[in-house]
């Protein structure tokens, strides 16, 4: 049976008791192993050309190599970025340092981020991972868990890869993926805690990590982390409309987010580290209330109007093992396995509260090639079952209203994949890489590849040069393929069974290493995308192909660090550039081009946004820092007010719905001795001067009707032992 409540409360516990039993030994370990040696050199301590020459594996790649000629886009966020962003979750993380990354809110699901205009009505275009490890959910969201979290100090650092990325990481990398690298006993030792609380968007978080090395290549980390987060008030973080028809009239006000969690927010992670071996456990809950279109509840003549809200929460248990078998010199073996078990409740529309849960199992074997300095080959295989649409134990209710077609059994889904890498270093200056992945799922009838090919120059130590070619796909959710296979499986028709999206990318990046302080970037991309999301048709509204759209790109990257000051520049710009609606497609919701209104823009996307952060230590013990987030505004979202004009006659519009938006954060911390550091943050500060400033659009919807994100103040406090 699946963990019950109770269990993250006993988990969390458990993390403080063995804390406090190594409390005393943590003390003289911190001290023993404060002198790491180079290859745990934290990413914040290195030069910007030792950063870049820092050889990986795993991220953006199969083969080993360094970050400078990994061939994909990638952007790393270290564990001193996430604490001098004063981040308060994974998404506003994101959103500060991630270029071009994008967010925008729904009315009936969870909040969704996009990047390179690739932005659903769920979060299933990209990649979320944990060591590795996917936290997807395929059932019916997709990236649902971690993003909520205040509590991050478990992260060591993340890499994103903006770009598709299926070839290494599987099915469903679109537009990007985000891979969370925790610390370890290897990379933290000691015991630290961190508590943290916020006004105006309230929240309260304790953390505790603790990690004991027990020899070079072998230690023990936990940590556990636990917040409230009743979020702002209606006043303070307003939804704002003034068109939207419903019932035969119209409705004007406006209200807020009220409480942004359902339950107590919980992460709990234990790891073991020996040699090639990794074992983890890993446990997640949270989620939030949200006031969607369907949240004006009429109970009866006489009675009381009331606005109400919806809420999602989740609960994640996973688990990993893994160990790297160094066979020879040349050859290294690394077999696998892990479980992720999601569940997921929901009340939606008022109607009916759904609980629903999944369990995925999932083995894997890689091997690693090197015959000699010029060559690396990387192959392996990977098998996923997993188990649908079984009754959670979060309430007493049936699965998913939206999908009883699939009725109430559970069912199961396997997911079958062979992938591979080869790196040629041609000469000094000329490397290439190629790849592919291929993945059987049990309800296609045809394979997913997804191949790669790569072409990086580096003519000297400055300048760096990449070609790259990517080809990825995703399958559809194992809901709506369950779907198609029973409503269609008596007349043998699986076109409801064979969506299959896909995305080929064409990117020309380049980077220079100008000075050992300056470093400078652009990529130009051209994407060809046959997306596979909610559209309507004749005879209703499905997840379903949309068509082929067709977009293109341009972004911008600098970053400026003497010894005391940092300075992180980007801008970015992304166009449709055609797109050609299926022909059985109504209405979709990414572009209102498709259906003749509007100019040939993303309908969810920013065509301009500017991302600027700055760090200035001012002494030793205290330092200011900043960021700021320009969204340009969006003409695509104008195009469809006009879609919706049609449907339901005249309205009028704020320009602040599709004017873009601007969020300031300034922060700063002070480090009273070695064992105290003290942080004060000011959030989106420019709406204390004007809300619509902090406006947000909401996704799908080309009614008058936005979010605005409240600007707060937070305190946090972190002692290390």
């Amino acid at each position: 049976m699946f963990v019950q409540k109770q269990i993250s409360w006993f988990l969390f516990s458990l993390v403080l008791a063995l804390i406090c039993c190594f409390s005393i030994e943590a003390a003289f370990a911190a001290e023993e192993n404060a002198p790491n040696n180079k290859e745990n050199k934290d990413y914040f301590e290195m030069s910007l050309e030792e950063l870049m020459n820092t050889e990986i594996s795993g991220s953006g790649s199969l083969t080993k190599t360094t970050r400078r000629k990994v061939p994909a886009t990638m952007t790393t966020i270290t564990k001193e970025d996430i604490q001098r962003t004063g981040a308060r979750s994974l998404d506003e993380l994101l959103l500060i340092t991630v270029p071009g990354l994008q967010k925008q809110f729904h009315r009936y699901e969870y909040e969704h981020i996009g990047i390179r205009g690739i932005m659903s009505d769920r979060d299933d275009k990209y990649l979320l991972l944990v060591n590795g490890r996917l936290m997807n959910e395929r059932f019916f969201y997709g990236a649902m868990a971690e993003r909520d979290l205040p509590m991050l100090k478990d992260i060591h650092h993340i890499d994103v890869v903006r770009g598709p990325g299926s070839s290494i990481y599987g099915p469903g990398a679109i537009g990007m993926v985000i891979n969370i690298t925790t610390d370890n006993a290897l990379t933290f030792q000691g015991l630290e805690a961190t508590a943290r609380l916020g006004s105006i968007e309230e929240y309260y978080s304790g953390e505790l990590k603790y990690g004991h090395r027990i020899a070079d290549d072998e230690g023990v980390f936990l940590y556990g982390g636990l917040s409230k987060y009743p979020g702002a008030s209606g006043d303070d973080a307003q939804r704002v409309y003034s068109d939207w028809y419903r019932e035969g009239k119209k409705l004007y006000g406006s209200y807020g987010f009220g409480n942004r969690a359902t339950i107590p927010k919980v992460k709990v992670h234990a790891q073991y580290n020996r040699g090639g071996l990794e074992t983890w456990i890993r446990y997640t809950q949270g989620g939030h209330y949200r006031y969607t279109a369907d949240t004006v509840w009429a109970p009866g003549p006489g009675q009381t109007t009331e606005y109400r809200p919806d809420a999602d929460a989740y609960r994640k248990l996973t688990g990993y093992v893994g160990n790297r078998f160094e066979i020879s010199p040349t050859l290294a073996v690394t077999p696998s396995f892990s479980f992720d078990i999601h569940e997921d409740y929901e009340e939606y529309r008022m109607r009916k509260a759904n609980s629903w849960r999944r369990n995925d199992f999932n083995t894997k074997l890689m091997l690693d090639w090197t015959p000699n300095d010029n060559h690396q080959v990387t192959v392996g295989g990977e098998w996923s079952h997993a188990v649908n649409n079984k009754k959670g134990s979060w309430a007493n209710v049936v699965p998913d209203g939206d999908l009883t077609d699939i009725g109430n059994s559970p069912f199961y889904t396997d997911l079958t994949s062979f992938m591979g890498e080869y790196q040629w270093r041609m000469s000094d200056a000329w490397t290439m890489f190629l790849g592919g992945r291929l993945d059987w799922h049990n309800y296609i009838s045809d394979k997913m590849f997804s191949p790669r090919a790569a072409l990086v120059w580096t003519p000297d130590e400055k300048n760096t040069v990449k070609l790259m070619y990517t080809k990825a796909s995703r399958a559809n959710t194992d809901s709506v393929m369950r779907q198609g296979y029973i409503l269609h499986k008596a007349d043998n028709s699986r076109s409801d069974q064979t969506d299959v999206e896909t995305l080929e990318a064409y990117e020309l990046r380049y980077e220079r290493q100008h000075t050992d302080k300056l470093w400078l970037a652009s990529s130009l991309f051209y994407h060809i995308h046959n997306p596979v999301a909610w559209g309507d048709t004749a005879t209703g509204g499905r997840v379903m192909q949309l068509g082929e759209m067709k977009s293109i790109g341009v972004e911008l990257e600098a970053i400026y660090r003497t010894d005391r000051m940092r300075i992180i520049f980007s801008h970015n710009y992304t166009k449709l550039h055609s797109y050609s609606q299926a022909s059985d497609v109504t209405k979709q919701y990414y572009s209102a081009a498709g259906m003749g209104f509007g100019s040939m823009d993303f309908a969810n996307y920013d065509n301009h946004s500017t991302k600027l952060r700055a760090e200035y230590d001012v002494t030793e013990r205290l330092s200011v820092d900043g960021s700021m987030q320009v969204y340009w505004g969006c003409p695509g979202k104008r195009g469809w007010v006009k879609v919706q004009q049609q449907y339901w006659g005249g309205v009028t519009h704020s320009k602040a719905m599709y004017n873009g938006g601007a969020f300031l954060n300034l922060g700063a911390q002070y480090k009273a001795n070695k064992n105290l550091l003290v942080r004060f943050d000011a959030y989106n500060i420019m709406g204390f001067f004007d809300k619509d400033i902090n406006a947000v659009k909401v996704h799908t919807e080309g009614n008058e009707e936005y979010w605005t994100v409240a600007p707060a103040f937070g305190v946090s406090v972190t002692y290390t032992f």
